[in-house]
């Protein structure tokens, strides 16, 4: 939270936003009653962050607060008009600002007819994941389904989000040097590049005369089946396929960089720690680890897999709190991350019925991040791929070419047989294409 704090103060990152059609009947009074519900449930979305007039920055819990709403009625118009103009303030709502001491979750709905609806969340990633997302919307289909229905509901008890706190500043009193010189250790092969992260490892694919200190986001989205097919390979060498796609992303950002110390953030979850039905949550959980990598071209491609594998099963021993104590002491003065890119994972428990269900599908998404570029990998069941990055920094046309590379890369390597391929058989592809 410390960091997305710090990125919204820089810049307006971390607003969120994800729209959603429903084709259900809209009952104004019911879609209320059911966010209340969801919100009480569910209080992180009632908080907000405070820091003016206090010693130190923390997050307020208004148990009065209820979610903001804003009613759209399109029903006048034809249909097609309808959501094209619904579209077009759908896009214009990614420019806006959300005040972090007030109120960070809001709902639009546009009614498109007495049986069509669509619900644009917006919200900042200060308050909760992308796991946490899930939850809430599955919550609020269920709840509003037996509203509408006339069927009884009832209100889940949850773990409170302030039980994760208390955990982790217990936690945090038992942070030992050893824990932090183990980062240092790490990050070795890698430092000269933190210490000179000003452009990032493709500042010769960056535009002329930047300005460092502006954002604007687009995104390019694929789908891509064979993503199916690196998780069959995972399960055939009995390694995680997140280690597959890690050494993919490295393989690929040395063919472009032409470097072989490579360094990016991963995201993982956050949630294995022993705190009583935590899986079904919602806050801010997530942590973004840096891993590091030496490419040895030399190496047989099953082996540079495994090397991954055994890298992240490392990693995971590790604690995100003693990665940040080091991170403060050693680059605060340089870089507010140590990164330029991170590659995110989404393999938490979505509900099947969210995705191409007769009542609801997720329409449009989109997301500001203090990143130039971050790969995020959708499993199933849509197996997607999707770079946001910063179209100041980056052409669509490179973006384009990063997207194919990952895609061909993939395809390459789920097909390839042969077993003496090498590291730089792949780096030698990649460049090729």
């Amino acid at each position: 939270q410390e960091d997305v704090l710090f990125g919204a103060l820089l810049g307006n990152v971390g607003i969120e936003q994800h729209v959603y059609k429903v084709s259900n009947l809209f009952c104004r009074d019911a879609f209320i009653k059911t966010w209340n519900i969801v919100a009480d449930t569910n209080e992180i979305l009632k908080s907000h962050i405070e820091w003016e007039n206090h010693n130190q920055t923390f997050q307020y819990i208004d148990n009065e607060m209820v979610p903001d709403f804003k009613f759209i009625d399109l029903t006048k118009i034809p249909i097609e008009n309808a959501e094209q103009q619904m579209l077009t303030k759908i896009i214009a709502q990614r420019d806006c600002k959300l005040d972090l001491q007030k109120q960070l979750f809001k709902i639009t709905v546009y009614i498109i007819s007495d049986s069509i609806f669509y619900m644009e969340i917006l919200n900042h990633h200060i308050l909760f994941d992308g796991w946490s997302n899930s939850i809430i919307l599955n919550e609020w289909q269920k709840c509003y389904c037996n509203i509408i229905a006339d069927m009884p509901i009832s209100k889940e008890e949850k773990t409170k989000y302030k039980s994760y706190v208390e955990y982790q500043q217990k936690y945090l009193k038992n942070i030992t040097d050893s824990q932090i010189e183990y980062w240092k250790n790490y990050l070795a092969p890698c430092m000269e590049y933190c210490a000179n992260n000003k452009l990032g490892y493709l500042e010769v694919y960056q535009k002329h005369n930047l300005d460092l200190n502006k954002s604007q986001y687009d995104e390019y989205e694929y789908n891509c089946k064979e993503l199916k097919q690196v998780q069959m390979l995972g399960r055939k060498l009995q390694i995680s396929y997140a280690s597959i796609i890690y050494a993919l992303w490295s393989a690929l950002l040395s063919s472009l960089s032409g470097k072989c110390d490579i360094l990016f953030g991963f995201v993982r979850s956050g949630r294995s720690i022993p705190i009583q039905g935590i899986d079904k949550m919602v806050g801010l959980f997530i942590e973004t680890l840096p891993f590091c990598t030496t490419i040895n071209k030399s190496m047989k491609l099953v082996d540079y897999f495994e090397h991954a594998h055994k890298t992240l099963l490392e990693l995971n021993g590790q604690t995100h709190v003693a990665f940040k104590k080091y991170e403060k002491r050693n680059f605060s003065k340089i870089a507010h991350v140590l990164y330029d890119n991170i590659v995110t994972i989404q393999n938490y428990p979505i509900p099947q019925e969210l995705y191409g269900n007769e009542r609801i599908s997720l329409y449009k998404k989109h997301h500001t991040s203090n990143m130039k570029m971050s790969l995020s990998i959708l499993m199933e069941p849509l197996y997607t791929i999707t770079l946001t990055y910063n179209s100041l920094y980056y052409t669509e046309e490179f973006i384009n070419r990063v997207a194919n590379l990952l895609r061909m890369s993939i395809v390459k390597i789920v097909n390839e047989n042969d077993d003496s391929f090498r590291v730089e058989n792949l780096i030698k592809f990649i460049q090729e294409n």
